[in-house]
């Protein structure tokens, strides 16, 4: 799918109060392998999640060799265990983002707020599916401080008063 219908189909989902004030971009750069480039989530024109697929490449890089360390048994277990680790903590490659943004658009909202993919839980907390009773109902406590931020950017966007 191309990054515009993807960017539009994702953006569908947002809150009216969210529309124009968050935007998904993305860039590709052409003098790397591949075009290699970078996701990233702006909140009135201001960056506030890079996923670049350079620094990526070097974070997975140095949890592959950490897990290395401490004994993992072969270089492709290691590097599935740092990939892994780097999804939970909400690092990601611009493919990582893009396929994360396709995965969402065919989600439902439930599995999208139960997800362990800070990404997709962060995009449910701008969704118009998720109304002001859900906000106040939903305890974020042990969240990924993305997922918390675009809650707690929500909330204050549509006046709910919440726990979190």
């Amino acid at each position: 799918m191309r990054w515009s219908k993807l960017k539009k189909n994702v953006e569908a989902f947002f809150s009216d109060k969210v529309k124009g004030k968050v935007e998904l971009r993305a860039a590709s750069y052409n003098g790397t392998h591949d075009n290699d480039g970078r996701g990233y989530i702006t909140v009135d024109g201001k960056e506030v999640w890079n996923m670049c697929t350079l620094s990526y490449y070097t974070k997975e890089h140095e949890k592959t060799v950490a897990q290395l360390e401490a004994g993992a048994e072969n270089i492709g277990d290691a590097q599935t265990k740092g990939i892994t680790e780097l999804d939970e903590e909400g690092v990601y490659s611009q493919w990582g983002y893009y396929n994360h943004l396709k995965d969402y658009c065919s989600a439902s909202i439930d599995s999208c707020l139960g997800s362990d993919v800070p990404l997709i839980k962060s995009l449910a907390m701008l969704d118009s599916r998720v109304g002001k009773r859900k906000l106040k109902s939903l305890d974020l406590s042990n969240d990924h401080e993305m997922v918390v931020y675009f809650f707690k950017l929500r909330c204050e966007l549509e006046n709910v008063k919440a726990s979190t």
